[in-house]
């Protein structure tokens, strides 16, 4: 409803899955694992064609997605308990500095 979408992205398991979503989604793009992969951790900036002939890809799942310029990030913070209640937090603007999580504010 309110018109947001995700980057571009394709599943990686293989290097021909990562020449193929490159030839998909193009370049510059980031490669991540697909878990426990988060501001610089599990994670590869592909700029050009050198940066991911260079790879020797991990042996797990990997998601590659392209980049998408944007004017500020924020965080949705929500968990849901088993019986379907579910709470959030108040909504973070983020600030990144090298690819990483500098600091959060609240309000964003």
């Amino acid at each position: 409803r309110l018109d947001g979408r995700p980057a571009p992205y394709a599943p990686v398991d293989s290097a021909a899955d990562l020449a193929a979503a490159i030839a998909a989604i193009g370049m510059p793009g980031i490669l991540k694992t697909r878990r426990e992969g988060y501001d610089g951790k599990g994670q590869w900036r592909i700029m050009s064609a050198a940066d991911a002939e260079g790879l020797d890809l991990p042996e797990q799942p990997l998601i590659y997605e392209g980049f998408v310029r944007f004017d500020a990030e924020f965080s949705v913070i929500l968990c849901r308990a088993t019986d379907g209640d579910i709470r959030f937090w108040e909504t973070p603007r983020n600030v990144h500095e090298g690819g990483i999580l500098a600091r959060s504010s609240v309000p964003a």
